[in-house]
């Protein structure tokens, strides 16, 4: 498998979880207010990805498409009919000035940069080695989650007190891949980065 097609698979398991949180975000964010809206969408999506590797394993089934969509569907129709009825205004859109465009433009290059970086090679931060990611790694590999990571002082290192959204969400990634693709899925953080500044 190449890397550009695992990019691109980890792409559209991003842009996926983004749309289903863009219906869940409609509940927090007023009408007008789209990049809020994305924002927010965003975070609501990956959550559920995330959400979704322990909801599988409650279950006691496959983590992957269908404990991600099942997840999605609980929560998309409670945000349908919690979804305010008035409508909001627009948010009036002001014309931006030569500055504006200037700073949009280094913004937009810095971002392209930092993804650029990012994908160059597999993560590989000590954070990542000995924390995240070897939880995430583990919970793909096992298939639940294994009182060892928690118990033995050997693993120490890896702060069992911290909490487990990142590498659930990094699991949730891989099950949705099918694999295990740490370089690919350094495509998440230029998404976080973006849904930041939105």
């Amino acid at each position: 498998m190449t890397l550009a097609v695992s990019v691109a698979e980890v792409f559209g398991i991003l842009v996926a979880a983004g749309a289903v949180g863009w219906g869940v975000a409609a509940v927090l964010v007023p009408a007008g207010a789209r990049a809020e809206r994305l924002a927010w969408g965003f975070a609501a999506g990956v959550s559920l990805v995330a959400l979704s590797v322990p909801f599988a394993f409650g279950l006691r089934l496959k983590p992957g498409w269908l404990p991600f969509l099942l997840l999605s569907a609980l929560t998309a129709l409670p945000a349908r009919l919690l979804r305010p009825r008035e409508r909001v205004p627009p948010v009036p859109r002001r014309r931006g000035d030569l500055a504006t465009g200037i700073l949009g433009v280094v913004l937009l290059a810095g971002v392209a940069l930092y993804a650029l970086r990012a994908l160059t090679e597999p993560m590989w931060a000590n954070d990542y080695v000995a924390i995240w990611g070897l939880k995430g790694k583990t919970f793909f590999f096992e298939g639940h989650v294994p009182k060892r990571l928690f118990q033995w002082t050997s693993l120490g290192f890896s702060h069992p007190e911290y909490p487990l959204g990142l590498p659930f969400l990094y699991a949730g990634i891989g099950f949705l891949l099918g694999r295990w693709d740490d370089h690919a899925m350094a495509l998440l953080f230029p998404f976080l980065q973006v849904a930041t500044l939105a």
